[in-house]
């Protein structure tokens, strides 16, 4: 398995990163250990993912979730919780994509003890290689 460092960019003065990597095994199962469900595997290997709630299932490829990170830096980075709007693709080449982006939903205000983070556009995409 070959993993690049991520690249760090500027969209509009936002900062913004990108990693890239080989792993070995089919779009299905590396989509697996990434896809954004409640009780995937996801919450199990990543860290920086403490929870991952479905607030509403809007279609069969379009979700709006909850995503828990835990403190960072020894606690000088509190909690935060993270609600987006998500869109899982199966693409016509084999690959698999998450799309999503911040959203305000009703049955999730701020919660006491996290601060409420705004992702702009992100996800991931599983795309299959040769070789």
């Amino acid at each position: 398995m070959a993993i690049t460092c991520p690249d760090v960019y500027y969209i509009d003065k936002r900062i913004g990163y990108k990693g890239e990597g080989i792993v070995s095994g089919s779009p299905e199962k590396v989509w697996e250990c990434l896809k954004p469900v409640p009780n995937g595997l996801r919450v199990k290997w990543d860290s920086n993912v403490k929870k991952f709630e479905l607030l509403e299932q809007i279609m069969e490829d379009i979700s709006i979730c909850r995503t828990v990170t835990p403190s960072a830096a020894m606690g000088i980075i509190a909690p935060r919780d993270f609600v987006d709007v998500i869109l899982v693709k199966q693409h016509e080449d084999g690959s698999i994509s998450s799309n999503a982006t911040n959203v305000i939903h009703p049955s999730c205000p701020s919660q006491p003890g996290y601060v409420r983070g705004f992702n702009h556009a992100c996800g991931c995409i599983c795309i299959p290689i040769t070789g």
